[in-house]
């Protein structure tokens, strides 16, 4: 296998959405919010971060929020967007839309469930974990198929992302259930697949404290190594 071989996918979580500020499930069925404006700022610099990296595609979610935050990418990268259904977040059922203290205590009881290993427990009138990993598992591995070499970007959400990543490569040491798993608002992970083969570069990488970084670093004087 060459050099060249293989494909790294960005995985990136759209920026804040409306329903994130009020707490809300937004699946797109009941309810489908868009970004607010720190949302916006988030892939603005999530595109920020990403510039120099020639994307061969660009894959969102159908869900506003995660499709507006591709629309900035997009234009800032010159990489158009394409849909892919099966990286939408996870399907809750009759849950969406809601954001009553019950719904929250029920959806909680569920993904303790899923953590614990428990995969066919559907969420009403949604999808199990079994399903969930399937797809999302699946839809990556359609994009390596279609993209043998180089860079992917594909804008996703948090709870898709960490069954996705558990399943392909997981976070040595760290429990399903753990924050370490979560994608904040712009975050992005970074995997690479090479011959079916699949690794973990990066995970939970904030643009916003990269750039930071990286501006802050000391400059090299002529002669400076």
């Amino acid at each position: 296998m060459g050099e060249d071989d293989g494909t790294t996918i960005y995985l990136l979580r759209h920026g804040e959405s409306h329903a994130n500020v009020r707490s809300v499930l937004s699946n797109g069925y009941a309810y489908d919010a868009g970004l607010t404006e720190r949302g916006r700022r988030q892939s603005v610099e999530a595109a920020g971060w990403l510039e120099g990296t020639p994307l061969a595609a660009l894959y969102t979610s159908p869900l506003r929020r995660s499709a507006e935050t591709a629309a900035i990418l997009s234009a800032a990268l010159g990489c158009a967007a394409a849909v892919c259904a099966d990286v939408r977040e996870i399907d809750v059922g009759r849950f969406d839309g809601r954001g009553d203290r019950r719904m929250w205590r029920d959806h909680d009881a569920i993904l303790s469930r899923w953590y614990g290993g428990e995969v066919d427990v559907p969420f009403p009138g949604g999808e199990t974990r079994r399903r969930a990993e399937a797809r999302i598992v699946g839809a990556l591995e359609m994009i390596c198929e279609r993209h043998p070499r180089g860079a992917v970007g594909v804008v996703t959400h948090s709870m898709i992302a960490r069954f996705a990543v558990a399943r392909l490569a997981p976070l040595a040491g760290t429990a399903l259930s753990a924050p370490a798993y979560r994608l904040g608002h712009g975050e992005i992970g970074v995997l690479r697949c090479e011959g079916g083969h699949w690794t973990c570069l990066a995970w939970r990488v904030n643009p916003r404290q990269a750039l930071q970084r990286s501006a802050a670093a000391p400059m090299l004087l002529d002669g400076g190594r």
